[in-house]
């Protein structure tokens, strides 16, 4: 009898998710203009999302996902109050990965 039991992630659910997302968030970008805070709301949620779930996918965990959904918050919110730099930006990539840091030691 085997005893080891193989972990299979099924990962076609979240792909379908993000390109439905993705689609969406385009649709949002190019056919409707943003004229109320709503329209803009839902497209920041919509990317935001979809932002998340392809880098979760991509590099295979969650936590490293919301680290870069949070410093592309960050840098967009920085560039939209004018105050990014480059400095800025290697300021938050290297907080983002110090805290990656953290989070990953064993305790």
């Amino acid at each position: 009898m085997r005893t080891h039991i193989s972990r299979r992630k099924n990962y076609l659910p979240g792909l379908v998710l993000t390109v439905a997302l993705w689609v969406f968030a385009v649709f949002i970008f190019l056919s409707i203009p943003p004229s109320s805070v709503l329209i803009i709301g839902i497209f920041i949620t919509i990317f935001i999302t979809a932002v998340f779930l392809t880098s979760s996918l991509l590099l295979g965990n969650s936590r490293n996902g919301l680290f870069i959904v949070l410093a592309i918050l960050v840098l967009v919110i920085l560039k939209r109050l004018d105050m990014l730099t480059l400095l800025s930006g290697i300021i938050v990539f290297a907080l983002l990965f110090t805290l990656n840091l953290l989070f990953k030691r064993d305790k």
